[in-house]
């Protein structure tokens, strides 16, 4: 297992952490998967960290914020500017405003971010709230995430255009070079087309994408792809979040630049 394991990290970490990494997550017992799992995110955080500081980034646009926890990884980075949170469930929403209550640069909305200001309906997965989306599960879903529907509450969401909000935000006018995060549950192709021109201004983007299929009508990962390239953004990371049975992706976090 030691070898297994010291294989997976020797391909996915820098030369000056591999030892140790091997040390430590051997040490906790830990199966080659969970592995793999976490010395991904560990190199993708690290590239994460490096797109911050080398994009000279000034404002960080976390769309799908829930509790918060990437406000808190963005401060953990050491990135110290300003943070827009977009949370419109009101359940993950408050511990959100608890981490940024004492934070002057970072700003919570509550409201969902789209192509078009609207409602919708929303699936409320009181469960699991990370799983809380406009669209609804499919079959690989349901079976992959042991997904129940009876505790879930249906709710009216109200959406906003970013490039609508941000144009009346005083603090973005100074804004040049922006870090965008989505992380939607299938709804990121709508985010995207929501910024309209001022995608431009966006430097980098963490964006999750459905490799297989789990929601009914959201987009082909490769069409949010073919719509981040044509705007000039390649794939700079990637981490696996999800896997099926079969051990193949179901779903992945994508870190973009601006080539």
């Amino acid at each position: 297992m030691l070898r297994k394991i010291k294989h997976v990290i020797d391909c996915l970490l820098p030369d000056r952490r591999k030892g140790k990494e091997v040390k430590i997550l051997s040490r906790r017992g830990l199966t080659a998967d969970e592995v793999e799992r976490r010395s991904s995110r560990i190199c993708f955080d690290e590239a994460l960290g490096h797109a911050l500081s080398s994009r000279n980034i000034d404002l960080v646009l976390d769309v799908g914020a829930n509790i918060g926890d990437y406000g808190l990884l963005m401060r953990r980075t050491g990135y110290s500017g300003e943070i827009f949170s977009f949370e419109p469930v009101e359940e993950p929403r408050k511990k959100l405003e608890e981490h940024a209550l004492n934070d002057p640069f970072w700003k919570v909305f509550s409201f969902a971010a789209g192509k078009e200001k609207s409602e919708l309906e929303m699936t409320v997965t009181n469960s699991s709230l990370d799983f809380s989306s406009f669209l609804k599960p499919n079959e690989l879903f349901e079976k992959r995430f042991n997904y129940a529907n009876e505790n879930n509450e249906l709710r009216i969401i109200p959406i906003e255009r970013l490039d609508v909000v941000l144009g009346k935000t005083k603090s973005f006018s100074s804004a040049t070079r922006i870090f965008l995060k989505t992380d939607t549950q299938g709804f990121d192709l709508q985010v995207l087309e929501g910024i309209g021109e001022m995608l431009s201004q966006v430097a980098a983007i963490q964006i999750e994408l459905s490799l297989k299929l789990i929601y009914h009508e959201s987009p082909h990962y490769l069409k949010t792809l073919q719509f981040l390239e044509e705007n000039g953004f390649f794939i700079a990371a990637l981490c696996p979040i999800s896997k099926a049975e079969d051990g193949t992706l179901i779903e992945v976090d994508s870190l973009m630049l601006r080539c």
